[in-house]
């Protein structure tokens, strides 16, 4: 009889403390979901119609000790609506996109008119990060705002994590109610024993 009480004991004890860690565990599950949000955000296309107003190559040196490693890397130069609007031209493997030297053209092109930019990124002062152009289309209608795409990967993420959490709560609520069992069911463990 000592010997099953104190085994319920230990495992109520156990149960108990995993129960009271679940805060952690919904901290995490947060967390996570507010990174992948962010990915998605950061990495899902976006449109913006603007006027391309220049383009500029700039060569940088990848190894300081070969002189033929280099990098070009493509700049446009937009405005919309007075607003300046710079963006990056290089390949992505992301985006299977291998042709930017293709797309600075486009861009040379279609200077000085009104045209769509597809997207991604964001643009940072700070860290000098500049959004990656994937496509530009010369257009009389503005479209300007988050693709489908990115749109239904947010719900999809928004999906997967509610049901983790919801898991979670189930679980968490399934522990502590374990720890505490009526008197009838500690009577009939005794009764066992």
């Amino acid at each position: 009889m000592q010997d099953s009480t104190s085994q319920f004991t230990i495992k109520n004890g156990l149960t108990s403390f995993i129960a009271n860690k679940f805060k952690f565990a919904y901290s995490a599950v947060f967390a996570l979901f507010v990174i992948t949000s962010l990915v998605i955000f950061i990495y899902a296309p976006s449109y913006k119609t603007v006027e391309i107003t220049g383009t500029e190559a700039k060569r940088s040196q990848v190894d300081e000790n070969n002189a033929q490693a280099y990098v070009d890397t493509y700049y446009i130069y937009t405005t919309q609506i007075d607003k300046s609007f710079v963006l990056r031209n290089e390949d992505n493997w992301v985006y299977f996109k291998f042709n930017s030297a293709d797309i600075q053209a486009e861009a040379q092109n279609v200077q000085g008119t009104t045209s769509v930019v597809k997207y991604y990124g964001f643009r940072s002062n700070i860290l000098s990060i500049f959004p990656n152009v994937l496509t530009i289309e010369k257009t009389n209608t503005p479209v300007n705002g988050f693709s489908t795409l990115g749109y239904l990967g947010l719900c999809l993420n928004f999906l997967l994590f509610s049901y983790f959490a919801f898991k979670l709560i189930r679980l968490n609520r399934r522990l502590k109610a374990s720890v505490a069992l009526p008197e009838t069911s500690k009577a009939t463990l005794e009764d066992h024993s």
